[in-house]
């Protein structure tokens, strides 16, 4: 059986930049995730899925958010991972530029795949902007986050970072593919965090009607896993809006 291979587009708006991060966010919120969110009936009929890009607050979840957005060499990209979600960006773009024609005039548009499957020597990824938990919190030296019990009380829980990485990867864009072969067991090795972060608004929302920007903190992290990735992809909390994104490292 051959080992599954993943879709990768990106479309790169070269006519979109940002003075400041912000402005990145309002771009993304508004232009993004509102206009894929608002027109969901129009992308099923065009057999695609708005919830590619971010979940519906007032829907149950559909599938995972494999649109992620980032900062490529100063200008506005999305990329897309698997066939569906390709599908559902280029119905984005479809409608995006429709409603702004003049900041379609040049763009970058590529496609790549990649071949899940084991290697012999694993491969070193970084990022710079992790996001594991939603509010880690940082006492006596010790990283916890909150989980909800099912009274509705809160619980502070110690972090664990590389736990956390491993569900990030396994339930993301490699989740299909983990369903189609399970005979491939992730194992993720020499993996380090910095005991430094900092804190950075991590996405757009609303707060007693009104814009809030919420800060999360982002740490830089290091790990080595046993099966082929794609050279740059995004794990963690709000991918949407830019944040976890991974690099392979090459050298």
């Amino acid at each position: 059986m051959p080992n599954p291979t993943i879709p990768i587009k990106t479309i790169q708006l070269l006519d979109i930049g940002f003075k400041n991060r912000k402005a990145f966010l309002d771009f993304i919120q508004k232009e993004v995730i509102e206009l894929a969110l608002k027109n969901q009936e129009a992308f099923r009929v065009a057999g695609c899925n708005a919830q590619y890009f971010h979940k519906d607050k007032h829907q149950e979840k559909s599938v995972e958010v494999l649109i992620h957005s980032h900062i490529k060499d100063n200008r506005f990209a999305l990329r897309a991972y698997t066939e569906p979600a390709i599908q559902s960006l280029d119905y984005w773009f479809l409608l995006f530029k429709s409603k702004y024609p003049e900041k379609c005039v040049n763009t970058i548009t590529s496609q790549e795949y990649f071949e899940y499957k084991l290697l012999e020597k694993p491969i070193i990824y970084t990022s710079n902007n992790w996001i594991p938990y939603r509010d880690c919190k940082q006492i006596d030296q010790q990283f916890y986050y909150t989980k909800k019990a099912a009274d509705g009380s809160e619980q502070q829980i110690p972090a664990d970072f590389k736990k956390q990485l491993f569900s990030n990867l396994v339930f993301g864009f490699l989740h299909q593919q983990l369903q189609m072969d399970k005979n491939i067991m992730v194992s993720i090795t020499d993996f380090s965090i910095s005991a430094t972060y900092k804190s950075i608004e991590a996405l757009k929302t609303t707060k007693d009607n009104a814009a809030f920007y919420p800060k999360k903190r982002i740490f830089k992290v290091t790990f080595a896993v046993n099966v082929q990735l794609p050279s740059y992809f995004s794990l963690g909390q709000n991918p949407a809006y830019g944040n976890g994104i991974f690099i392979r490292d090459f050298k």
